[in-house]
Parts: structure tokens; C-alpha cells; sequence
């Protein structure tokens, strides 16, 4: 258990990897990026940080009660730059809660709509796409994403419990993705730990009789009358047996 200041709770992870992933890696008022690549001298640099929209102790920013942890969860937190955070929190007046809250949700459906945009004219059956074994598959695909195209499960054509597996497990697949460069960051210590997350899921999948797809490649999409090129995640997932798919064999381990 976390427990932050004053003996509340902390953000947990889940929490923290999912207002990252919404967000799109932007700050929701002057939508900069928040994680700079890393440069020939130098690491990446995280200039993000996770705003509270009512602090968490009295005194704060916009400070009223909140009933149990609701301090730290995902509806009280904007994702936004260092330069931002200040000015929202310095000119209270200005950016009250109701208005902070407006701002979270329009940037959360842009970085939605954005991204939508710019894959609704791929196809994703024009290239077959090969089978991932294991979690180091996944995060290959995954890791240093800029749009994702999964393509999940669907109701009737599978049962309700293979279709919330899989959409379980694109889930996660996409937070580890939005926050990879965060991972690296910190070492490989924590780029394994989200390798081993990505297997365990995967491995539940496969006992359900599910088989997942991937590759990571980029794509030349136009958004707003702008080409640009997108570095996209394409992930499948696709019962065992379906006639449509060849299931491939893990390759041999070589020492």
C-alpha cells in the first residue's frame, strides 16, 4: 500500500497509466508533449506532471472534501506541463474545478478523435501480421507507439466472457504502451516488470483458446489536411479456431 501525504493514498499505478494513456503524452492546455527524447548526450526527460483538480489537503488549489480516496482518482487528476501546473494551481480564479474538469474531458476526446482520424483509413486484414508468444512480443509492438490499431473480439461471434477477455488484455496492452517511455526511463528493471504483466495476461488468454497477432510498423496517415507519419501498434486477437488464421509456433530458443 502507498499512502501519501497525511496518511491518504497515493496514486496507484493503474490509475496513473490510465489518465497517461487518455491523455496522449500531451499536456491538456498547450498539448506539448511531455516525455522529450532522448538526445546523443542525454536521456529522455519527462516534463509531464499529474495535476489534482481539488488538492489533496486543505489549504491547496480548489481544496473541498471528497468522499474516501476520491482525492487521487482518475476523475480529480489533468495531465498537464510543469509551466501549466503552476498557473493552474498560482491562478485559482482563473481555472476553478468545473472548468479544469471541461478542459480534461475536451483534450481526452481530442487525443481520442485524433488518433481515430488518423487510422480510419487503414486496413488492417491487407497485411497478415504474425503471431506474438510472449509478453517481450508484446512490448516490442507496443513500446514507443504513437496510435494503436487492435482489433478485439466481438459479440456475437464470441461469447461475452472471451470478448471481455479480450478486451481486458488490448487494454492493458495500450497503457503499457501510452507510458513506455516513462518504463525506460526508470531502467530495465521496470521494462521487465511489464513484460512479465504482459505475459501473465497472455498466458490467460491462451487458456481460453485465444491466439494474439501484432507488429509494430509505420504509416502514412493524413489528419486535418497534414500528412504525417505514425509509428502504429496493430494488434489482433482471434480464436484458436478460426478458419482465417494460421497459428505459427514459437521459434526455438537460441543459447
Amino acid at each position: 500500500m502507498n499512502v501519501g501525504d497525511h496518511g491518504t493514498m497515493a496514486i496507484s499505478d493503474k490509475t496513473r497509466r490510465i489518465l497517461w494513456a487518455r491523455s496522449g503524452n500531451r499536456c491538456a492546455l498547450c498539448r506539448r508533449r511531455l516525455v522529450e527524447d532522448r538526445t546523443e548526450l542525454s536521456s529522455e526527460s519527462v516534463v509531464g506532471e499529474e495535476a489534482h483538480i481539488v488538492a489533496r489537503s486543505p489549504g491547496g488549489p480548489r481544496y473541498e472534501p471528497l468522499p474516501g480516496n476520491g482525492k487521487d482518482e482518475l476523475d480529480n487528476l489533468l495531465l498537464l506541463c510543469r509551466v501549466h501546473h503552476k498557473q493552474v494551481d498560482d491562478q485559482i480564479e482563473e481555472f476553478p474545478a468545473g472548468k479544469l474538469r471541461k478542459i480534461k474531458g475536451a483534450h481526452e476526446r481530442w487525443v481520442a478523435d485524433t488518433l481515430d482520424a488518423a487510422l480510419e483509413a487503414s486496413d488492417p486484414e491487407a497485411t497478415p501480421i504474425p503471431a506474438l508468444h510472449s509478453g517481450a512480443d508484446i512490448w516490442s509492438v507496443v513500446a514507443g507507439a504513437e496510435a494503436y490499431d487492435f482489433h478485439g473480439l466481438e459479440e456475437p461471434d464470441a461469447p461475452k466472457n472471451l470478448v471481455d477477455a479480450s478486451d481486458g488484455f488490448l487494454q492493458e496492452a495500450h497503457d503499457w504502451g501510452e507510458i513506455s517511455d516513462d518504463v525506460k526511463l526508470q531502467g530495465f528493471g521496470s521494462i521487465r516488470e511489464a513484460k512479465r504483466s504482459l505475459s501473465t495476461r497472455l498466458d490467460e488468454l491462451r487458456a481460453l483458446g485465444l491466439r494474439v497477432f501484432g507488429a509494430q510498423n509505420t504509416r502514412a496517415v493524413t489528419h486535418s489536411g497534414v500528412k504525417v507519419q505514425l509509428c502504429v501498434a496493430t494488434i489482433a486477437i482471434a480464436q484458436e479456431g478460426d478458419s482465417r488464421i494460421h497459428i505459427e509456433e514459437p521459434p526455438d530458443e537460441v543459447f
